[in-house]
């Protein structure tokens, strides 16, 4: 009578003749009724399930539930449900695990207190803490943002930057008006550095005695002037005697100078500019040259593209351009470079004795140039008689004249 296995489910694996052993039902061997020398397929089924069918294949029509013990990896299998191997975990395997894990679901884990500061998992509730009121160290980055943001964001240095260079102020040092700006006038007796008007300066000039001395432009000297003769060599704006001029003319080497007539030049050459536009014989100069192909002068009405705000390259800025930038920028805190209108006592730097630049004039550049003599020019010894040498320096002259 032919033996019925079932598996543990209760569902028949096999049917096993009388005198038979069945080797392709399951992987190991089913014997039949009646078999002769059965118990070398008995033990043979025992070491295969105590070695879990050790080979580097899988065993023959396995069972689900069953082990394999992969030789060629020393890895252990089992079948699973869906009639396929599954590997379990090796103590490398899960030892490799460790190493930066691929968490799925929602991972918890406990919340460290706000100092916190070691190799501890930060939950996200731990993050939140850190953003209340953060104390950065070093030197803390944020994105810069666009000029004229105006929200909670973190403003940086270089947006600060920005949002100052856009407005198109006069800076604080040194700043370069336009126009006509004007400032409290100074008492005729203060000498600081605060800024002079040109009524301080009239005022001044008013209220100073100069008939005694001549002006240093053109002045008109008279009586018999005379200054030291200086070495043929000297070449500044010391005053030169005729002695100095006939020793220089006698014994120059003209060797290194062109003559009037057709000159051949060597070198670079070089010519003042001549005014854009002039047309006449004066040489023109490379910077002439350029000069004549930019800045042209137009006629007429001429028109172009109006930039969008905020543009800030080479293109031609139209009427309407700056009407809208102006219209975009509080200046009421701020003195326009054009015709500034100056309130409590505005300072600047004082320029050195003999300064003849648009550098605004301080009342103290002012006093000190009446007090160098500045003011007084040709002269500075006005005497009647011969004066004591021992009283100038080089590069002094007097004046003498007759009551």
């Amino acid at each position: 009578m032919a033996y019925i296995i079932n598996d543990s489910r209760g569902q028949i694996l096999a049917i096993v003749p009388d005198g038979t052993i069945d080797t392709t039902s399951t992987s190991i061997s089913l014997v039949g009724r009646g078999v002769i020398d059965y118990g070398i397929a008995e033990n043979e089924n025992y070491v295969f399930l105590l070695e879990n069918f050790a080979k580097p294949t899988a065993p023959n029509s396995p069972l689900q539930g069953q082990l394999w013990f992969n030789t060629s990896n020393s890895a252990l299998s089992v079948r699973n449900m869906a009639n396929s191997w599954t590997t379990l975990a090796t103590v490398p395997y899960v030892e490799a695990q460790k190493e930066s894990p691929v968490f799925t679901g929602v991972p918890r884990g406990p919340t460290a207190p706000k100092p916190t500061a070691n190799t501890q998992l930060a939950t996200t509730e731990f993050v939140q803490i850190q953003k209340e009121s953060p104390q950065f160290t070093g030197a803390p980055a944020s994105p810069t943002a666009p000029i004229g943001t105006n929200t909670n964001q973190i403003a940086t240095t270089e947006f600060v930057n920005n949002e100052i260079t856009s407005r198109n102020l006069a800076p604080i040092n040194s700043p370069e008006f336009t126009g006509v700006p004007k400032a409290p006038t100074a008492n005729i007796s203060t000498a600081n550095t605060q800024l002079a008007t040109t009524a301080f300066v009239s005022n001044l000039f008013n209220a100073t005695d100069l008939s005694p001395y001549a002006t240093k432009v053109n002045a008109t000297l008279t009586g018999l002037v005379r200054v030291p003769t200086y070495g043929n060599s000297t070449a500044n704006t010391l005053v030169a005697s005729t002695e100095f001029v006939r020793n220089f003319v006698n014994d120059p080497d003209l060797s290194i100078y062109a003559t009037k007539n057709s000159p051949t030049l060597t070198g670079v050459p070089r010519a003042p500019t001549a005014a854009y536009g002039n047309n006449s014989t004066q040489i023109a100069t490379t910077a002439f040259v350029q000069g004549e192909k930019l800045s042209p002068a137009f006629t007429g009405t001429p028109t172009a593209p109006t930039a969008p705000s905020g543009t800030a390259n080479t293109q031609i800025a139209t009427t309407a351009f700056v009407g809208n930038a102006i219209n975009n920028i509080d200046l009421s805190l701020y003195a326009t470079k054009n015709s500034p209108i100056l309130t409590g006592i505005p300072q600047a730097p004082t320029a050195a004795a003999g300064t003849s630049t648009t550098q605004i004039a301080t009342t103290a550049f002012v006093q000190t140039a009446i007090g160098s003599g500045l003011w007084q020019g040709a002269a500075k010894y006005v005497t009647t008689a011969d004066p004591d040498p021992a009283q100038g320096s080089n590069g002094d002259f007097w004046f003498k004249y007759q009551p």
